[in-house]
């Protein structure tokens, strides 16, 4: 372990714990700094990088709480996508800011068979619900 880095940033500090609470703004923050960023070297580091503890483990379960602050937002979906996980849960009180075609970004990133493709979701449920209020 690197002493130098305060004990909340290593992984093994954060893996012993069965519940770890992150809000939307520290994930998007570990990310732009620890993911997106990576630079290209020409030659290997001599020293080890510091990656986000978040971005080092595999999780047994990510819940995604208040859903509908990412849902519409796919470059935030391929965030939390990012992360290694074993189950994934999406969970919000307020489901639709505007119409069901929201829900697909959620279908994609749980990775639902057949909903998750766009072809499928415009034929079976984005027709069909239009078809329902228009009549």
């Amino acid at each position: 372990m690197n002493n130098r880095l305060p004990l909340l940033l290593h992984p093994e500090f954060i893996a012993q714990f069965d519940i770890v609470f992150v809000q939307y703004e520290t994930f998007h923050r570990d990310y732009l700094a620890f993911v997106s960023k990576k630079p290209t070297l020409r030659h290997a580091s001599r020293y080890p990088g510091y990656t986000s503890p978040l971005f080092r483990l595999q999780f047994w379960r990510v819940v995604l709480d208040e859903m509908h602050l990412v849902e519409m937002n796919e470059q935030e979906l391929l965030r939390c996508d990012s992360l290694e996980r074993v189950n994934l849960w999406c969970v919000s009180g307020t489901p639709f800011n505007r119409d069901i075609s929201e829900l697909y970004a959620v279908m994609l990133l749980l990775q639902i068979p057949f909903y998750a493709w766009k072809w499928i979701w415009n034929r079976t449920i984005t027709v069909e619900m239009i078809r329902k209020f228009h009549s």
